[in-house]
């Protein structure tokens, strides 16, 4: 006879958390660095509007600017997820709430708030 699995998840280990908090630094860098990349990209293709640049180099250089444009709404649609799950883990009760991996996930949260709003 087959056993009918329960329907309860997987207990929340710190290392989970921990997983989870790397995920939502790591891409809470990458949209920065999106974002930086991206104001560069703007700034060098309005000098090379001012310096009356060949326009083929003008366009290619919005070629550019569209690529990392295009990754900014899948970025920030992973770090969401990313985040909402992080936040659900925390409120775990389960959890040690004073244990060093939780006071830091709690930290990256802090910090990846401003991202996600």
């Amino acid at each position: 006879m087959l056993k009918k699995q329960s329907a309860t998840k997987k207990p929340i280990t710190l290392r989970d958390i921990k997983i989870k908090s790397g995920v939502v630094k790591r891409t809470g860098q990458e949209l920065g660095m999106y974002e930086k990349e991206a104001q560069k990209q703007k700034d060098h293709i309005q000098r090379l509007q001012d310096q009356n640049a060949d326009i083929h180099d003008i366009n290619k250089q919005k070629e550019v600017l569209e690529e990392t444009l295009m990754m900014l709404p899948d970025t920030k649609k992973r770090l969401f997820a990313a985040y909402k799950d992080l936040v659900e883990m925390l409120q775990d009760a389960s959890i040690d709430h004073e244990s060093e991996e939780v006071v830091l996930a709690k930290s990256i949260v802090e910090n990846a708030a401003p991202l996600v709003a």
